[in-house]
């Protein structure tokens, strides 16, 4: 994951939306895409990481010593249960959706993919509790609609209105 984080914040912070956008709602994209987002949100490759993307070898071609094909069987990874309890607490997707970005940080985002980011960290965490273990902040803050507290402050600019909006009309699945 910070190889594809590190790659597209140091050049194609551009074609994130499109990336975004062509990822089909499957639970695997969904944990790509609560993962990536909560990389954005947490913290930015240092300036040290972009110059080592930038620097890196290419690959050389290797020279094959065979003459006759080979085939390789390849066993599928199991992925039954390992990502399940691996969904953050709430508490923790809260903080990063309201969270603003660090004047520090070495990756400027604009707002409208900030924004972006944010809704897709809170979809996909959505419905990825859906078929995970239940969390009781989260079943709170769905009752006691606190969640859209913080969409409110997550998607405070104007542009941020059709997401919250989403999000709405979404979260009634979520319950």
């Amino acid at each position: 994951m910070a190889s594809i984080f590190t790659k597209i914040a140091a050049s194609e912070l551009d074609k994130l939306p499109s990336l975004l956008s062509a990822l089909g709602p499957s639970l695997a994209n969904h944990r790509f895409k609560l993962a990536l987002s909560q990389k954005f949100l947490s913290d930015t490759p240092s300036r040290e990481d972009q110059a080592k993307l930038q620097v890196r070898a290419q690959p050389r071609p290797l020279r094959s010593t065979r003459t006759e094909p080979s085939l390789e069987v390849i066993k599928p990874v199991s992925t039954v249960g390992s990502s399940k309890s691996s969904l953050p607490d709430y508490s923790e997707i809260k903080r990063l959706m309201e969270s603003e970005p660090s004047s520090s940080s070495s990756v400027r985002i604009p707002t409208f993919l900030l924004q972006r980011i944010k809704f897709e960290l809170m979809n996909s965490y959505g419905m990825l509790r859906l078929e995970g273990p239940s969390d009781a902040s989260w079943v709170a803050a769905l009752k006691n609609g606190t969640v859209k507290d913080t969409w409110e402050i997550a998607f405070a600019e104007d542009d941020g209105s059709g997401y919250k909006e989403i999000l709405k009309a979404i979260s009634s699945t979520w319950r």
